[in-house]
């Protein structure tokens, strides 16, 4: 069921007499917590990645096993004000057993009875337009091909397009940890211009780990004199990574992660950099190529020495003769490489562009709190 009214809990309640899937203050409401409860609901602290997963395990059980009332889902996670469909979340979905979908809408012309919109944080608002209406579409069973059994997310995209069809509104990418991340992003002065799907395709962080992410982020960053968000400058992003002030090779790191070129790194270009940093990045070789071939440029010459080369390997602990001997041959007359001639060698032999690309990542794990798990992550971006 789309969510978009406390009167759709209550209409489904009369009409089909489910259990529900609610979140855990519902537990906490004078008398209806209590009937929820009876009800046997299964509430979730949609904030906590674990209650969320215990949520999921729930959900496959009762759907597997019989002795349970019908259980009511909404798939979104959360009400929304009905003029789009966020994301389904696939917990829904995954057991592979059929659905029935019921969408509700509420025409009006004047006030959006919605309950994240103004009438529906002041009822009496409504009573200012002369009848309040609420249609429920009661659909047909929907039975998941084989296909779908076997891919959870294929099933929820499809049931979606079911509503989005019916309803005739847009659909967007967004969740409801995005509305939890938008939230906290205000409040941090952080520009909201990401979706959390993407970042989370980008670098393999879940919503928890991007939370402190953020917090750290918000810790080194300063507050920006043109769009008042928070930002990194240069002294922020040497000071921040152990850098002395005016390092050339602090500058450019910097450089890069700011693709802009506006003098600043935000949230979301600091993102971006962890995603290229990381292994398996969903980024083009070439891009990490160039980012290697900065790292090691310590003198901002456009050509590093082999030297260079040899030693930060030695540091990462790459080097060997028979690296030493590859590099002594690919070298050009001056005892380096430019750009070019560095791509190339980096093309047959990735380990030159991992080794300056691991002494950044370690750089930003400390300086970003990383050491552990969400560090981890950002090694396996999610595919």
């Amino acid at each position: 069921v789309n969510h978009t009214s406390l009167m759709d809990a209550l209409f489904m309640g009369y009409y089909f007499g489910p259990s529900a899937v609610a979140k855990a203050s519902v537990a906490k409401i004078p008398v209806g917590g209590i009937l929820a409860k009876c009800a046997q609901a299964i509430f979730v602290r949609r904030e906590d990645a674990d209650s969320r997963h215990a949520t999921a395990d729930a959900i496959m059980y009762r759907a597997r096993h019989g002795g349970f009332r019908p259980l009511l889902i909404f798939p979104e996670g959360t009400c929304t004000n009905g003029t789009c469909l966020i994301s389904f979340k696939e917990g829904a979905f995954r057991p592979g057993v059929p659905v029935q979908p019921v969408a509700i809408r509420y025409p009006h012309k004047y006030l959006n009875p919605a309950k994240c919109g103004k009438a529906g944080r002041n009822p009496l608002l409504l009573s200012l337009q002369f009848v309040n209406k609420m249609e429920v579409t009661i659909f047909d069973t929907y039975s998941p091909s084989d296909d779908e059994r076997k891919d959870a997310h294929l099933y929820t995209q499809n049931v979606r397009e079911v509503f989005q069809r019916h309803l005739q509104v847009p659909t967007t990418r967004h969740s409801y940890d995005d509305c939890f991340l938008a939230a906290l992003a205000t409040k941090a002065g952080i520009e909201q211009n990401f979706e959390l799907e993407v970042i989370e395709h980008m670098t393999g962080f879940d919503y928890k780990e991007l939370e402190e992410f953020m917090k750290r982020f918000l810790s080194f960053s300063s507050t920006s004199p043109i769009s008042g968000t928070r930002v990194m400058t240069l002294a922020d992003f040497s000071q921040a990574l152990g850098y002395e002030s005016g390092c050339v090779r602090a500058k450019q790191l910097f450089s890069f992660f700011d693709y802009d070129e506006s003098g600043y790194i935000d949230f979301l270009e600091m993102v971006g950099g962890l995603a290229l940093l990381s292994h398996g990045s969903p980024f083009p070789f070439e891009d990490r190529v160039v980012l290697a071939f900065r790292i090691y440029d310590n003198t901002d010459q456009s050509h590093i020495a082999s030297q260079e080369i040899m030693s930060l390997l030695q540091q990462e602990g790459f080097m060997s003769a028979q690296v030493e001997r590859i590099l002594l041959e690919h070298q050009d007359e001056e005892g380096g490489f430019d750009y070019l001639s560095f791509a190339k060698l980096a093309h047959s032999k990735p380990l030159f562009v991992e080794a300056p690309l691991a002494r950044a990542r370690k750089r930003l794990a400390i300086a970003l709190g990383m050491e552990s798990e969400a560090f981890q992550s950002i090694q396996s971006p999610k595919k």
